[in-house]
């Protein structure tokens, strides 16, 4: 079984780029559950009205994976915010910045990812403050997390219709709806974790387009925040049957000097179901001990 909290990884970035990718000839590469990756590219299924159909359960790629559409597509050359200074200061407050014991490289974002806290892998500094992350008091993570900064393997179910498409999250079942049957955002939007997500189709590509997004959760495991003019444009792209690609947009004029546009891809996963158990948050939960323990970790000398 799939855990959570064994899969919890804050930031998948390619560092390499590779014209094509080679494997050692016993080397098989594999997704996370260790089974072999599918590397033929077949046609985009469509749905009635020919509509490329995004239905299917989807999480990030395995690193794997990761080679191989670097191969196909490139490598993203991820950039930070342009951040203004109410944003620049409320990232200072939720940074730890304590330099990590032993380590001499340049300064990096630092990692959310327990196991790599005190590795070189870590970028010098601890990170995000885990104790002032919402998401680890069992705070609703917001669409922006789940878009951007959660990365975990945890399982994200698409089911497409003419008038609306869900995102049903394995992590505590987050239910997301984009409506795509033609309405308008309301005026004015209600403030929800999820916010309000309205759906067009330019050509083959879904376009999402969300406001209405309350503030208290952070963008991503590194203390990112926003406000409540928070504005999202996403880009859907069934490339080929296995492969997603989301080009996602943030631009929120009190947060950002300029919007912050990055992509990401998920990889499909037809044997996969929705797990809920160890996947809820609630007081006493597997996963909210997980995290008090990854708290703990933080205070934890090196071997």
């Amino acid at each position: 079984m799939r855990k959570l909290s064994e899969v919890l990884v804050f930031e998948v970035v390619a560092v390499l780029a590779f014209s094509t990718v080679t494997f050692s000839q016993n080397q098989v590469p594999v997704i996370q559950d260790g089974t072999p990756v599918v590397l033929a590219q077949t046609p985009t299924p469509r749905t009635r009205s020919g509509k490329p159909d995004l239905t299917g359960m989807w999480t990030v790629p395995s690193d794997d994976e990761e080679k191989i559409l670097i191969s196909r597509f490139g490598s993203e050359k991820a950039e930070p915010p342009s951040l203004t200074p109410w944003a620049a200061e409320r990232l200072e407050y939720n940074t730890d910045r304590r330099p990590v014991p032993g380590y001499t490289g340049p300064e990096a974002p630092g990692t959310n990812d327990p196991k790599k806290f005190l590795t070189r892998e870590g970028g010098g500094i601890f990170g995000g403050r885990t104790e002032l992350n919402p998401i680890y008091k069992c705070v609703p993570p917001g669409a922006a997390y789940l878009i951007a900064g959660w990365q975990s393997s945890a399982t994200q179910e698409i089911i497409q219709t003419d008038k609306r498409v869900l995102m049903i999250y394995e992590y505590d079942h987050t239910v997301r709806q984009i409506w795509t049957d033609g309405r308008k955002h309301p005026d004015p939007v209600d403030l929800t974790w999820m916010g309000h997500a309205i759906g067009t189709w330019d050509g083959d590509t879904l376009v999402v387009d969300t406001i209405g997004l309350r503030n208290e959760v952070w963008l991503d495991g590194r203390g990112h925040m926003a406000s409540t003019g928070l504005h999202i444009v996403e880009r859907y792209q069934r490339v080929d049957n296995y492969t997603l690609r989301i080009d996602f947009t943030f631009d929120d004029p009190k947060a950002f000097k300029k919007p912050w546009t990055r992509h990401e891809f998920r990889r499909l996963r037809p044997n996969w179901d929705l797990v809920e158990s160890e996947t809820r948050c609630y007081p006493g939960s597997p996963e909210l001990k997980t995290w008090e323990e990854t708290y703990n970790e933080v205070f934890t000398e090196p071997n």
